[in-house]
């Protein structure tokens, strides 16, 4: 009954990360383990933080997964999946 529920829950705070959310998100890609759901929750970023993320929207949709999107508290975050449907 609960199937769709991902095994773990990647939760990234990022406020200005242009720098280092591709390499973090590389690196969740690089796993094994696929029951997972990223959910990234963007502080109000004012560099190119937000297009990253929406660029890799792709890569996590492959095999697949899935990708909404949704907000917390006023704030937009993605949340990203690559549990296979």
């Amino acid at each position: 009954m609960n199937r769709n529920i991902p095994a773990v829950s990647i939760i990234i705070p990022m406020y200005n990360s242009e720098k280092y959310i591709a390499d973090c998100l590389d690196s969740i890609l690089a796993q094994t383990f696929d029951d997972y759901e990223v959910i990234v929750v963007d502080d109000a970023s004012t560099d190119s933080s937000r297009d990253i993320v929406k660029s890799y929207l792709p890569k996590f949709q492959k095999g697949g997964g899935r990708a909404s999107q949704a907000y917390l508290l006023g704030k937009k975050f993605r949340r990203l999946s690559g549990r296979s449907a």
